[in-house]
């Protein structure tokens, strides 16, 4: 993949667009497969976790240290600890003024000081951003000057960094009024953080949050929690585990160009302090989006809006401008215009759909649907889920074969989707197996359970909590 010489997060088939209604957001240049990584940006971020590197959240830390390898060598990371140690626990009381610390502090004083007055003679400027210049891309950022800062809190600490900055010979001090221009540099930050600071949540912890842009939004991932629900007779709410807190705080300021839509085309997940976008198959011209949390999957039109207005923002996304969700799809409600031919099978009964109403339907469109069509995706999830609910287990299974198909077609079988799918389709034919004790099945079973288990181990680690979930669910068959 050829990457942007201005950006080398971004591949040279995407570019930063700007316009009115959008501000500025990042296009497509040329039709992006399926699979295919659009933005891949390493965060400046703060670590909460302590079996974590406090600079870069790696798990590879020194032995009787709070630093990996490669940080303990950074000048940069010595820098910043000899100014902030022993203040880490005041810093903290004040939100994210640890986190602009350690932006400001990673950035050259002169960049900042004349990026500052560049951006407030100007309010807005492009971004013309090189390796040296990439604090313009913090200064971009929406800022926040509503944010309460206790102002007699934060100048005492700040006047004991400025101070620290002095015993370290820091280069702030070669500044000509040098405390005043590092105060301003580290609020002119904090503004811009509680708009565009992210979460950072270990893989293994994402199956336990809620509202998660990253997989726990994935449909495929209620998928194979609905299924196994269903079968071990679970409660309908999400299991709740001691460990529910984010393990760094990180901006990316790349990644903060990428908008919301209930209807994304990229997928993203963490790697210590790395973001990851991967695209779901992306046309010519189109923008860039991902969700922030509602999507058309999981959501109804209202609980989307209510989720974005909590936000501050109003979603533009062709399916809130059209007042699609996937119960309107299902039901046939849908403005048709919007659809496309295949689609608009859906619309084929106009009765209110009951179980046998949707299996005649799935069917219809399953036979004249090519794989990959997102719509019989969607429509699949529903009624694997529906079938199991039912006690329709060959039901469950046929909509699991579309969803295998539809990955193959799109080249995503190395992708975290197989593992979900392949999970889900293990517990089925478990089910069906304990019913009848038929050992092809349960040879078919075997296959979904290793084909899930080498997706899980290689996306979340050997040990992460869906290989664990799987291996458990089958102690005493295959482990």
């Amino acid at each position: 993949m050829e990457l942007d010489t201005r950006f080398p997060e971004l591949p040279k088939t995407v570019r930063i667009n700007q316009d009115l209604k959008r501000g500025q957001f990042l296009e497509a240049l040329s039709d992006i497969p399926p699979g295919v990584i659009v933005c891949c940006e390493r965060g400046l971020s703060i670590t909460l976790s302590p079996t974590r590197c406090r600079f870069c959240a790696s798990k590879e830390i020194l032995l009787n240290s709070s630093t990996c390898q490669q940080c303990e060598s950074s000048t940069n990371c010595a820098s910043i600890t000899r100014i902030q140690d022993g203040l880490q626990e005041r810093l903290q009381k004040f939100g994210f003024l640890e986190l602009a610390l350690r932006i400001v502090l990673s950035h050259s004083a002169e960049e900042i000081t004349e990026v500052i007055q560049k951006f407030s003679s100007r309010k807005k400027f492009p971004i013309t951003s090189s390796n040296k210049r990439r604090f313009e891309l913090v200064a971009n950022l929406q800022g926040n000057k509503a944010a309460p800062i206790d102002s007699i809190g934060v100048d005492n600490l700040l006047d004991e960094l400025v101070d620290r900055l002095e015993q370290c010979d820091s280069p702030w001090i070669s500044m000509p009024d040098y405390r005043k221009r590092f105060k301003e540099a580290i609020r002119f930050v904090m503004e811009r953080l509680p708009d565009n600071a992210h979460s950072i949540f270990d893989v293994d912890q994402i199956a336990q949050i809620h509202d998660m842009h990253a997989f726990a939004e994935e449909s495929s991932w209620i998928l194979h929690r609905e299924v196994t629900r269903a079968l071990e007779g679970q409660s309908a709410s999400h299991r709740v585990h001691s460990s529910q807190q984010p393990i760094a705080l990180g901006l990316f300021p790349i990644s903060s160009l990428i908008n919301h839509s209930c209807h994304p085309n990229t997928y993203s997940y963490t790697n210590g302090n790395m973001m990851i976008y991967r695209s779901r198959g992306i046309r010519k011209g189109d923008e860039i989006t991902d969700s922030y949390g509602p999507n058309i999957w999981n959501h109804t039109l209202e609980e989307r809006r209510v989720h974005t207005a909590r936000r501050g923002f109003d979603c533009w996304c062709s399916a809130c401008e059209n007042s699609i969700c996937l119960q309107n799809v299902l039901e046939g409600t849908t403005d048709g215009d919007y659809l496309t031919d295949e689609e608009c099978l859906l619309d084929a009964d106009q009765l209110e759909p009951d179980f046998d109403t949707l299996i005649r339907k799935f069917r219809r469109i399953s036979q004249r649907c090519t794989p990959g069509n997102q719509e019989l995706d969607r429509f699949a999830h529903f009624i694997v889920a529906m079938g199991v609910r039912k006690g329709d287990l060959d039901l469950s299974s046929e909509a699991l074969k579309i969803l295998w198909k539809s990955l193959e077609a799109r080249n995503l079988l190395l992708c975290p989707e197989r593992g979900f799918v392949a999970h889900a389709q293990a517990l089925i034919l478990k089910e069906k197996w304990e019913r009848s004790k038929d050992e092809a099945v349960l040879q078919q079973c075997q296959k979904s359970f290793f084909s899930a288990l080498v997706a899980y181990r290689t996306f979340f680690g050997c040990d992460g909590l869906f290989a664990k979930e799987l291996t458990d669910s089958f102690t005493g068959i295959f482990v």
